[in-house]
């Protein structure tokens, strides 16, 4: 469970889809991710500003394109000069301008909280959306779930089935 201001919703932190030796976990970590993406309300696709888009940031924009879904482009690391020059660089992923955003300084939270304002509303805090909510729940393994559990952000009691479903793509 996280939180933003006064928004609520369920995030799950997919694994990155890069640096796994192993072509089975890669197999794996992919298939889920792909599973996850599916199933969330919305996606979050952070990549990195100070590296620059990379191959896989354009297959998996790509991905993202063809699931048709609410979309939130984040461009993480955008506090330095280096993060600034690669915010022009992300729209050539065909996404549109992504939120110049620091997960260390708190960049891009204001810009963030109104990018997901139209899902949640103090009216109706499960979303705004048309289409039925997934449970990501039943996707992941009980292990994760426990992992998912330990790492909760300012939680917030409520029914988890009205909660928006928000998964985090990319690196």
């Amino acid at each position: 469970e996280a939180s933003l201001g006064d928004r609520h919703f369920t995030l799950v932190d997919t694994a990155g889809l890069e640096g796994f030796e192993e072509k089975d976990l890669a197999r794996q970590i992919q298939e889920q991710t792909q599973k996850i993406m599916v199933a969330a309300d919305i996606i979050l696709f952070m990549v990195d500003a100070r590296e620059g888009i990379l191959a896989s940031d354009e297959k998996l924009a790509a991905r993202l394109r063809a699931l048709e879904k609410p979309l939130i482009f984040l461009a993480n690391k955008a506090d330095t000069n280096k993060g600034q020059e690669g915010l022009f660089e992300c729209y050539r992923l065909g996404l549109g301008g992504p939120i110049a955003f620091s997960a260390s300084q708190g960049l891009g939270l204001a810009d963030l909280y109104e990018a997901l304002s139209p899902y949640i509303s103090e009216e109706n805090p499960a979303h705004a959306l048309e289409e039925e909510s997934s449970d990501i729940a039943d996707i992941i393994s009980a292990e994760e779930t426990a992992e998912i559990e330990e790492t909760k952000l300012e939680g917030q009691a409520g029914a988890e089935a009205s909660r928006l479903h928000l998964a985090v793509v990319g690196r």
